[in-house]
């Protein structure tokens, strides 16, 4: 279950994406032949205002079809996209992009209006609460949902506070006093205001009925340094109405946007290695997610969303940024590429794409054998 749930999520991501083009070549008055929910043999289909929408037999993703942007050379006439003027064009190549980023926008109103948001500013805040516990912790008698209070006398108050504690005693065993909730209990979350106005940042907090227990633990040592095998549980951010958590939705999306194109910058620069993951892999992410918890699904869906309408902005042929890169040349030189010679290259350019996607997943699947 959890693996459709992350398909059909990704699936919205490229719906959308579609829908945005869709919308704005309708708008502009362009003529839509079709708008396919999924790929393949239509399984369902209505035909209005000449325009066929279908639900095909692999509903993963979606296209649309507008009069004047494929290989054929009939495609003129009213409503082609080959007749309409740039700025048209332009508007319909970019609201693709443009969607999925109003899309993660309004996924991250939601998460800070329900207290759900697991970032801000594109950070995460770990707590002191553990998640998940294996070596070393797991050896002493840690459990998941335990408090850690203190290390050898000294408090404890966040993550931050548990990495300084273990690297401090160089190894030796560490005496570590933690809060356990009941069997089958976790920390509430409770909340507390920040100096940001509008936001507030909810903690997992142990009650103070909560058993305390006394551990022994001697970290493990590894090539990162000293470890105790710990994953801690995470805060939530929240607003305190809604116009400022379209605020901080705001923010939060051009964090995440700026963050991706630093990124983005640093692999063309060469500074760092390029990461590519293909649809296998970020199903398989996307899935480890939707088991976390929906705030964790929806925070990845509007990360995925971002980097779906920035990546299409790329200027490579087959991509929106590709085709905004003629529209550049058309305005510029007063004068179309010739239409054979701007399908070529987009076909090129889709070929290098399945190819990378072919080789990616190649070799992830090779990884679990």
């Amino acid at each position: 279950m959890p693996i459709l749930i992350a398909i059909l999520g990704f699936s919205i991501l490229i719906v959308v994406h579609e829908l945005g083009h869709y919308l704005v070549a309708r708008a502009t008055g362009m003529r839509v032949i079709k708008f396919s929910i999924g790929f393949g043999p239509a399984i369902l289909s209505v035909q209005r205002g000449g325009t066929t929408y279908q639900i095909a037999a692999f509903p993963v993703g979606g296209f649309v079809q507008v009069a004047g942007m494929g290989p054929s050379q009939d495609d003129h006439g009213p409503g082609s996209y080959l007749e309409k003027p740039l700025w048209a064009r332009a508007a319909m190549v970019s609201a693709g992009p443009l969607f999925n980023f109003g899309f993660a926008w309004l996924v991250y109103v939601y998460l800070f209006g329900s207290f759900n948001a697991v970032t801000y500013e594109w950070q995460r805040e770990a707590t002191a609460v553990v998640r998940e516990v294996r070596g070393a912790a797991e050896a002493g008698g840690m459990q998941p949902w335990d408090t850690i209070e203190r290390i050898n006398g000294e408090r404890i108050d966040s993550f931050k506070d548990l990495q300084a504690a273990t690297g401090k005693y160089g190894g030796a065993p560490m005496t570590i006093v933690v809060a356990r909730p009941p069997a089958g209990e976790r920390p509430a979350l409770v909340r507390h205001d920040t100096p940001i106005e509008g936001l507030q940042f909810a903690i997992p907090t142990a009650r103070d009925d909560y058993e305390r227990v006394t551990l022994v633990v001697k970290p493990d040592e590894t090539e990162r340094g000293y470890l105790l095998g710990v994953s801690p549980a995470f805060g939530r951010f929240g607003a305190t109405g809604i116009v400022a958590a379209a605020g901080f939705a705001t923010g939060e999306t051009w964090a995440v946007f700026a963050a991706i194109g630093r990124t983005i910058q640093r692999w063309i620069a060469g500074t760092e290695k390029a990461q590519v993951a293909s649809v296998v892999k970020i199903t398989e992410i996307g899935a480890d997610t939707v088991k976390m918890g929906q705030e964790w699904f929806l925070n990845l869906l509007a990360l995925l969303s971002i980097n779906l309408g920035l990546l299409n902005l790329l200027p490579f042929p087959a991509l929106d940024g590709g085709r905004l890169v003629f529209i550049g040349i058309e305005a510029v030189a007063r004068r179309p590429v010739p239409r054979g010679v701007e399908m070529a290259i987009h076909a090129v350019g889709m070929l290098v794409l399945l190819g990378l996607m072919v080789v990616v997943m190649a070799g992830e699947i090779a990884e679990k054998f």
